[in-house]
């Protein structure tokens, strides 16, 4: 995986998604009143394009989508490749119902360590029957210009955590000797979730 560095706090959209094995919408669901977020199957909802340095949504399909590459990346591919990489659950709102958080990865098509662009955590809610972004959260590795390696977050058991009013993400950062292969550094952040967004409030290298 790859990343951004700063937290890209993005409007709400109309988002299709997959409940149950039928299509439906942000609209219709609404009108149901009711949207079990555990239920939607990820592999095939559409994600900010910021995740992919994109202008408009990506819509995923059975885990991934192949988009043309923006204009500041097309020397490196002509394609890059946005992948669902897993999903988090957790009372974000601490009114029991559960916030979703998908991993989402991009890269370019060459299939190795070095082709990894980016690395987003997408944070959905679906309160009031409406599944919709609250934000898009990025590691946050300080910019080096001599790094070519993009930071991203863990996803091992307990590294990516959602409570009532914070989002705490482990993230892997790669030094300035590090292969890519090998990433030597680790941190850990915490985003404060208030009024409907999201804003990092700490970040702590904690080591290798």
């Amino acid at each position: 995986m790859a990343t951004k560095k700063r937290l890209a706090i993005v409007d709400a959209f109309v988002i299709p998604v997959l409940v149950a094995g039928c299509t439906t919408s942000r609209r219709s669901v609404a009108a149901s009143g009711s949207l079990r977020i555990q239920s939607i199957r990820w592999s095939d909802v559409s994600v900010p394009g910021a995740v992919c340095h994109a202008a408009h949504p990506i819509h995923l399909r059975n885990d991934r989508a192949v988009i043309g590459s923006p204009p500041q990346l097309a020397a490196r591919s002509s394609r890059l490749v946005v992948q669902e990489s897993g999903v988090v659950y957790g009372d974000l709102n601490g009114n029991g119902e559960d916030a979703a958080g998908v991993l989402v990865s991009c890269s370019t098509t060459a299939g190795t360590a070095d082709g990894q662009l980016a690395d987003s955590l997408v944070i959905f809610t679906a309160d009031g029957g409406s599944l919709r972004v609250v934000g898009t959260l990025a590691p946050r590795q300080p910019a080096n210009p001599g790094l070519h390696q993009s930071p991203y977050f863990d996803d091992g058991s307990g590294a990516l955590r959602i409570d009532p009013g914070s989002i705490t993400v482990h993230e892997v950062w790669y030094g300035p000797n590090d292969a890519t292969c090998c990433p030597t550094m680790r941190a850990t952040t915490v985003w404060a979730f208030a009024h409907g967004s999201l804003t990092a409030v700490s970040t702590t290298p904690t080591g290798q």
